[in-house]
């Protein structure tokens, strides 16, 4: 779902939308509305933390002033509704350079199973500008619980600091200014050692409501086990705020199609995954495959096989295509679900995409197998043969889906290079030109010592080719030759895909080309695929195109003299 301009309504795992006004306040209707929006995220890295939204909308004829924003926070640290009172030892703390307010107590509790509690906060990631700056949170006050009173004018001189509630006879329950003081903000230390039964009351202001505007405000409530980790969750927090909510995502839901055969069912997919960024991390870091089964409509699922990119992470397999279940029976229904998942990284764990559990999702695949109809031909192959002006003599196992849309096609087939980003997301071209692939069909890794430096080894050996690391021009595009190439027709050509300086490669990023199979069907002007990543693996694996063409390359074998002496 997306808004008027294309950007997606629903950004975080579970979004939650109201609205709501004062039209019944009983002295009387200010006109004012606030829609309020929640972002939570079920990732292990975010998953202590939830985003409020509020956008505060004036619909009134006349301007409001000294509006102040105010929450009330009242943390009971280890209470369980009904047990002991474990609300009596409260503490909290207030970062005012990250707009930060958090509870926590002695850290134990007999009402929570492992007897320990941990840190709970909330923060201002957003406010409204006043000559150009957000005001941020501009005021914070604690008092005991038994001295809240629902009075406007108690509670407005709270989240205004307001000179006259301070020299007031309750001024000493709602002002703790400490040592250095300040009349905004109460000092955490004059809370006793012991704790106390507190809530907190913090604000930002004061702002102007004209007629028709909006003041919008963004909190985060967090949690953690303890301060370091409370401190780690802002963090994570601020990043996906200023992320636009996005937090760390797993690679695009690939498509999958199955065809229905007798006793058996032929699965193939896309790899449009594998060209997923993921905006959090900034990285292209798809990993691999994983093929389920469900005889109970998805609500059981059965793993058949996983693949994933060689790359020294995870079982390091292979990336395949397609895959043929030989072991259903005619008649009766089989689910189909693929998922891709990426490699993760120390700060997020491998992420996976959904399950396909709804029909209609692509990448869900319902098959029942039959036996054929009398009478009907299935799709075939007609032939395989060579065309221009190479030679191959490598042999090509082509096997067609059983789909009306594979009949009548010719496709050719060719080699060529492919690139990946292995590590970073450099905007680069990269590039490998050779005269005769018969000699030179290998894989290669750029590896970026610097912005404009980068080393070309070897994928299969891990070694650089001359020792020396190649330079370039981000700006030129220039073309260079390799040396140590045995006919000396091997060159890169490195170019930038963006002339912005700050999105140029970086240490440490590394880009792959791999020697690879390409796949066009005539009458189309785009390839139906790219396949393999890895030349080595088409022996091992099947790949297939998008319409469902499913082959595998051998090379050939390599001819061997055989001497054996007989006896007499």
């Amino acid at each position: 779902v997306k808004d008027a301009n294309g950007n997606p309504i629903f950004v975080s795992d579970q979004d939650s939308y109201c609205v709501y006004d004062d039209a019944n306040n009983q002295l009387g209707k200010l006109g004012i509305q606030i829609h309020q929006i929640g972002y939570a995220y079920g990732l292990k890295s975010i998953q202590n933390c939830i985003f409020y939204t509020f956008k505060i909308i004036s619909t009134r004829n006349t301007a409001l002033s000294n509006v102040y924003f105010g929450i009330y926070a009242d943390i009971d640290v280890g209470n369980v509704s009904g047990g002991d009172p474990e609300y009596a030892d409260d503490k909290l703390g207030f970062d005012k350079t990250k707009n930060f307010v958090y509870f926590y107590d002695d850290g134990v509790t007999s009402e929570w199973p492992d007897g320990k509690t941990g840190y709970f906060g909330m923060a201002l990631f957003q406010t409204p500008k006043v000559n150009g700056v957000e005001l941020g949170l501009t005021d914070m006050h604690y008092n005991l619980y038994n001295d809240d009173k629902d009075q406007d004018t108690i509670q407005y001189g709270i989240m205004s600091s307001a000179a006259s509630l301070y020299n007031s006879v309750d001024g000493n329950k709602y002002f703790h200014l400490g040592t250095n003081p300040n009349l905004h903000y109460d000092d955490p230390k004059t809370i006793p050692p012991a704790g106390m039964d507190l809530v907190a009351n913090f604000g930002s202001g004061p702002y102007t409501l004209n007629p028709n505007d909006t003041l919008t405000f963004v909190m985060a409530i967090l949690a953690g086990n303890d301060s370091a980790d409370i401190y780690k969750t802002y963090n994570e927090t601020k990043k996906v705020f200023l992320n636009n909510y996005e937090a760390a995502k797993p690679p695009l839901t690939p498509t999958l199609t199955g065809a229905a055969g007798n006793n058996r069912v032929t699965l193939f997919w896309d790899d449009k995954a594998e060209k997923s960024k993921d905006s959090y991390s900034g990285q292209y870091d798809f990993e691999g495959y994983r093929l389920y089964r469900s005889v109970d409509k998805g609500i059981h699922w059965k793993l058949l096989s996983e693949y994933d990119i060689i790359n020294n992470i995870g079982l390091d397999k292979g990336l395949q295509y397609s895959y043929t279940d030989s072991t259903v029976i005619n008649g009766i229904e089989y689910w189909y679900t693929l998922t891709s998942f990426d490699r993760g990284d120390s700060g997020v764990a491998s992420l996976e995409c959904g399950l396909g559990k709804v029909p209609g999702v692509p990448n869900l695949a319902v098959v029942i197998p039959h036996s054929e109809a009398i009478g009907r031909t299935p799709v075939s192959l007609d032939s395989v043969y060579h065309i221009g002006n190479g030679k191959s003599n490598y042999l090509f196992n082509v096997k067609p889906a059983d789909l009306p849309i594979n009949t009548a096609n010719t496709y050719e087939v060719g080699f060529t290079y492919t690139t990946r980003y292995e590590r970073g997301a450099p905007s680069v071209k990269a590039e490998i030109i050779v005269g005769d692939s018969a000699k030179i069909n290998k894989n290669y890794s750029f590896q970026f010592i610097a912005p404009n430096r980068v080393n070309l080894i070897n994928a299969t050996t891990g070694l650089e080719f001359d020792g020396n690391p190649k330079s370039y021009s981000p700006s030129l595009g220039t073309t260079y030759t390799v040396q140590g190439i045995s006919d000396g027709n091997f060159k890169i050509k490195l170019s930038p895909a963006d002339t912005v300086l700050a999105n140029r490669p970086k240490a440490g990023d590394i880009i792959s080309v791999n020697f690879s199979v390409q796949v066009k069907r005539f009458g189309m002007d785009t390839s139906i695929v790219v396949a393999p990543r890895d030349f080595s693996s088409l022996p091992n694996f099947l790949q297939a195109t998008y319409d469902g063409i499913i082959f595998s390359v051998k090379p050939p074998e390599v001819i061997q003299n055989i001497y054996r002496q007989g006896r007499k």
